[in-house]
């Protein structure tokens, strides 16, 4: 289980100081400690910007051309698991890959680039997909062996 994450004084800011929450969520937002006054932008040679600012923006909503990106954790859980879940006619899917798999083993991945949405007719393309391997199915098996 990950309980620490390590992270330089050199890409932080934080060399001698001990960073409160907020300013470690200030540099998780693209910001590095300056003076806990003033943050600079991660990623480009912009004007610093005070701890209220840098708080509550991140650093591409102040400057849209920094090569900065939000963090992503990424994790695998001890034990996989499967939830089922019943819907008609649309799910609801949520920032980054969502997968979704019928009892037929047939699998949409879909990924979404926003917050949580709605995902409109993935239950008629399954349905789609599962009647048209039934068909290829069927007339496998009509088939005679030469």
């Amino acid at each position: 289980m990950l309980t620490t994450i390590e992270l330089s004084d050199t890409d932080t800011g934080f060399s001698g100081v001990t960073p409160t929450s907020d300013d470690i969520k200030r540099y998780f937002n693209g910001w590095k400690y300056i003076d806990g006054t003033d943050w600079s932008p991660i990623g480009y040679t912009g004007d610093s910007v005070d701890a209220a600012t840098s708080l509550a923006n991140l650093v591409t909503d102040i400057y849209s051309g920094a090569d900065w990106r939000p963090w992503n954790y990424v994790y695998q859980l001890e034990e996989a698991g499967t939830e089922i879940i019943y819907a008609e006619g649309t799910l609801e899917s949520y920032h980054g890959t969502n997968n979704i798999a019928s009892d037929e083993a047939l699998a949409a991945q879909i990924t979404t680039s926003s917050n949580p949405e709605v995902v409109s007719d993935v239950i008629s393309i399954i349905d789609s997909l599962k009647s048209r391997i039934a068909s290829i199915k069927s007339r496998i098996e009509a088939l005679e062996v030469v």
